[in-house]
């Protein structure tokens, strides 16, 4: 018989019960309550001191941070100017009657010669350490430097003129190099030359952030010019969009004809015979080329272009290089150089991250560590509301820090900086109404009902033999939304983002008879913007017969913004006005030429997928010939570096998330050479998407402004 246990008994458990009853009284777990919440209050006080250290010491390593930063931007501008006084000093030195002579622009700086190195033998160990209230008088320093500096590049480029030079009749500024004998050099424009010569000459990188249309190519050219008579013969290249290629071999022909230029592309084969002509001497001055080729190219051919050792690399339009990590900057960061200038007009595009990429390109030894700068400038609060931004600016004068520290490095002038006779440019936003349509389609999409709107009849579209619906146009089209010249489209990006993050399946709407349907649904963003623009995006009817594409009054009727465009272009027409209209989408570029044979308007058209000759021939037709009144352009391929003054009225059909893209377009014509005033007309579908994406762009824009300006 087994023994039963003490505890297992009925009657030991009914007792332990009664014990807990007992025991645990209504006093014990009220005091048991107080404890518990004296112990979260003195948990929650434990809690902010430590986060008030580390607030202190985050704040501290900041403050060294920004001090490490400050010191080496100080040592550059010291650097920077105690060098052009000596040389001021020098030419001080030459008789009156050699102020003319080739002889002074003779100075040569020593091969190799790097200012990193010169600076950390003679400078950098004498500097003392900063303390805390150094860094105000630091950023004082800074502040008499760069108004020194400009005085002196300034009174380098005094406007004397060569009484021996004329081109046109008129005189010459003494300063222009005397290789440039295409036209005669603006004041501004001779400053910029004298701070590219005074980086060249100190062995230090920078960024020429003119406002576009100031004249940032014939500046470089001039530069280039300058070095040839320095005894410095190449070669040298230049990388740019395709687009502006041919703007770059026409801009040397014309201003420097005796300098050899070689434009690198084509063919594989091809540039491989093209690779053997740059290493020998051309021209009348027996130099290396000046090689001008395109960013796919450089990238494609990196190991062959490494194989030279370029005395200077012009990137133009270098906000392409804004993503440190992309392949652009890998590849370019593998060629042989002696000093690099990156061009544009846009250094400040989305953030201050995008800025700090440029400069760790140029200066990867100032600007070593993205993570320091983040921490000190803030991005996040920068880049929030007005009030923020302008109270963040009193209270740590980090903006005004950025000036100084931006100093030796960039240069930037706007239009309204230099007395420039370039007519007025006037923005206009035309607000443009949903037709019924575009309505349903709108509301259908946000309810995420249009694939059920769209699929009642279903039946199969007819394909061409390269699988695309078959439409009117003679050449194949892309439906892809990039036009492919940048990898950071919106389209894209938000659609591998969803299938990572949501792989639902596309919708398999079939095709009616009477029309095509392009339809995906994950992306919501973009249809939205479809359905703003011209709802045959989403379904464009077809031809019965020869399933082919409708082009009838339907196409004008069915959207707002071509009800309005109807409106516009022939008045425009019959004033003499030519026309650029910028398109996000290539797409649309379609639709809108279906509206041009609908209503007989010649027309040129540039997009990302068009070959080199064909841009070329495009841009050339709208320029000569007066009966082709509208450029169709695609913004991204359409917006880079290309000169189209002959066009006075710009239409942004669609706005960009990024400002700085509608802003490169509409600067297209508004530059130097634009004899009329420009106008500028922005479509905006009232209350929707549309709209969002103008006030988006227009906060960025205003960070731009306070971030990088011409400082009082």
């Amino acid at each position: 018989m087994e023994e039963t246990l003490p505890g297992n008994s009925a009657a030991s458990v009914k007792a332990e019960d009664a014990v807990s009853e007992v025991v645990i009284t209504k006093e014990m777990e009220e005091e048991e309550m107080q404890l518990v919440e004296k112990g979260e209050k003195k948990e929650e006080e434990i809690m902010k001191k430590a986060r008030e250290a580390q607030k202190k010491e985050t704040h501290d390593i900041r403050f060294k941070r920004l001090q490490h930063l400050l010191e080496k931007s100080n040592i550059y501008s010291k650097f920077l100017l105690t060098k052009m006084e000596q040389q001021q000093q020098e030419v001080s030195l030459i008789p009156v009657f050699f102020v003319f002579s080739v002889e002074k622009n003779k100075r040569e700086r020593e091969e190799d010669y790097k200012i990193a190195d010169v600076m950390s033998k003679e400078e950098v160990p004498g500097m003392k350490k900063l303390e805390a209230e150094d860094i105000e008088k630091m950023s004082d320093s800074n502040a008499d430097i760069k108004g020194r500096l400009s005085e002196t590049v300034r009174d380098n480029a005094k406007h004397l003129l060569d009484p021996d030079r004329k081109v046109n009749g008129q005189a010459v500024p003494a300063q222009q190099p005397l290789l440039f004998t295409g036209g005669v050099m603006r004041s501004y424009q001779i400053e910029g030359v004298e701070w590219l010569r005074m980086l060249w000459e100190n062995g230090i990188n920078g960024i020429l952030a003119d406002e576009m249309g100031l004249g940032k190519t014939i500046q470089c050219i001039a530069h280039v010019a300058m070095m040839l008579e320095r005894k410095v013969m190449g070669p040298f290249l230049v990388v740019a969009p395709l687009s502006t290629l041919p703007n770059w071999i026409n801009e040397f022909k014309r201003f420097t004809p005796e300098v050899s230029v070689q434009l690198y592309h084509g063919p594989a084969k091809d540039r491989m015979e093209l690779l053997k002509r740059i290493r020998k001497p051309q021209g009348p001055h027996n130099m290396l080329p000046v090689v001008v080729t395109s960013f796919e190219i450089a990238m494609i051919d990196r190991k062959f272009l490494q194989r030279f050792h370029w005395k200077y690399l012009i990137v133009d339009e270098g906000h392409r290089i804004k993503n440190l990590n992309c392949r652009l900057v890998r590849e370019l960061k593998m060629l042989p150089t002696d000093n690099k200038l990156l061009l544009t007009g846009t250094p400040l595009q989305n953030n201050l991250a995008e800025l700090w990429s440029l400069l760790n390109f140029l200066l990867p030894e100032v600007f070593d560590d993205l993570k320091s700068f983040e921490s000190w400038f803030d991005i996040d609060t920068i880049g929030s509301d007005a009030k923020n931004v302008v109270a963040n600016e009193r209270e740590q004068n980090i903006l005004h820090m950025l000036h100084q520290i931006l100093t030796p490095f960039l240069l930037r002038r706007l239009k309204s900086d230099v007395t420039l006779e370039v007519p007025p440019k006037k923005e206009i936003v035309v607000y443009a109404p949903l037709t019924s349509k575009q309505e349903s389609f709108y509301t259908a999409v946000v309810n995420k009902t249009i694939a059920k709107v769209l699929g009642q009849v279903e039946a199969p579209v007819v394909l061409t033999t390269d699988g695309r619906p078959k439409r009117r146009t003679r050449r194949p089209v892309d439906y892809k939304e990039t036009d492919g010249d940048t990898p950071y489209d919106l389209e894209k990006y938000l659609e591998r983002v969803q299938k990572e993050a949501d792989p639902a399946p596309v919708v398999d709407v079939q095709m009616p008879l009477d029309s095509q349907i392009n339809l995906k649904l994950q992306n919501i963003l973009m249809l939205l913007k479809r359905c703003c623009n011209h709802p045959y995006l989403i379904e464009y009817p077809l031809d019965p017969a020869t399933q082919e594409f409708k082009i009838d009054e339907q196409l004008v009727q069915t959207s707002g913004k071509f009800l309005i465009l109807d409106r516009m272009l022939p008045e425009l027409k019959k004033r003499g006005h030519k026309v650029l209209i910028f398109s996000q989408m290539t797409s649309i570029l379609d639709i809108l030429m279906d509206y041009c044979y609908l209503r007989g308007y010649q027309y040129s058209r540039l997009d990302g997928s068009m070959a080199y000759s064909d841009r070329e021939e495009n841009m050339t037709k709208f320029s000569s010939d007066p009966e082709v009144f509208l450029f169709l352009l695609s913004t991204r391929a359409g917006g880079l570096g290309i000169n189209l003054t002959a066009a006075d009225t710009v239409i942004i059909f669609d706005s960009d998330w990024n400002p700085q893209a509608d802003l490169q377009a509409q600067d297209r014509c508004h530059r130097i050479g634009q004899t009329k005033p420009v106008v500028v007309y922005r479509l905006v579908t009232a209350n929707t998407i549309d709209q969002k994406i103008l006030e988006r762009a227009s906060a960025k824009r205003k960070l731009e402004k306070m971030v990088i300006h011409k400082s009082e």
